[in-house]
């Protein structure tokens, strides 16, 4: 029993070396991973549609394509680019989220089990994430333009993060709240049940990423599903 309060002390006091490892880990897993199921889709935009410049009509999140082209101009090859991306990426989510963890270590582990080895394949998503939590703080703290415009550049790299802006309904006071959530919620669930092509058709002119999702057989048959 001592042996075990002694290790748990020593691990106490070297969390931050503990932490440091657990990056490392989670940095050569990300940065070193050639065989997912994203990556030769994203290596085929990089190496070929951005070069002919037809990036965007593959890759219509103006931020990624930029960041493309940026990396095409300093002559980086795609697995130095999603390198340096990824590299970005943890040091940002690791910096928004030490903002809200006390006890980091032990939600990094658990983390580095689920759901960082998602991440990995959709890195663009987790740029965007990483740069939500960063955003977060400054959501708190009332400074609401610097929340805006971090999840618009968050939307640019992976436009499902603009989806992140209703985090602002949360200062919202509790009686307004209430109200928002529950004519959202009769909308939302009028709309997916009477007639989801009208949903799909809306979208489609403001966002046209989302209304391929939406007009998938499986949500046509099934679009309950995805209001969870």
């Amino acid at each position: 029993m001592e042996n075990y309060k002694e290790k748990v002390q020593l691990l106490k006091n070297n969390s931050y070396w503990v932490e440091i490892i657990i990056f490392l880990v989670m940095w050569v897993i990300a940065v070193f991973n050639y065989s997912n199921a994203d990556y030769e889709s994203y290596r085929l935009i990089y190496d070929y549609y951005i070069p002919n410049g037809t990036g965007l009509s593959v890759m219509p999140d103006i931020g990624y394509y930029a960041l493309c082209v940026i990396g095409h101009y300093f002559g980086l090859t795609y697995q130095s680019f999603r390198g340096i991306y990824i590299t970005f990426a943890l040091l940002i989510f690791i910096k928004g989220f030490s903002y809200f963890a006390k006890n980091k270590k032990n939600i990094y582990i658990l983390y580095l089990i689920f759901p960082f080895l998602m991440e990995v394949v959709q890195y663009r998503f987790f740029m965007a994430v990483s740069i939500m939590l960063y955003a977060l703080p400054y959501l708190k703290e009332g400074h609401y333009k610097k929340f805006i415009i971090l999840i618009i550049l968050a939307a640019s790299l992976h436009f499902s993060a603009i989806i992140y802006l209703l985090f602002l309904l949360c200062m919202i006071e509790e009686k307004k709240m209430k109200y928002l959530v529950g004519c959202i919620v009769i909308a939302e669930t009028g709309i997916f049940l009477v007639a989801p092509t009208v949903l799909n058709d809306m979208l489609g002119k403001f966002i046209p990423q989302l209304s391929i999702y939406l007009n998938s057989d499986s949500y046509t048959k099934n679009p309950l599903k995805y209001c969870y």
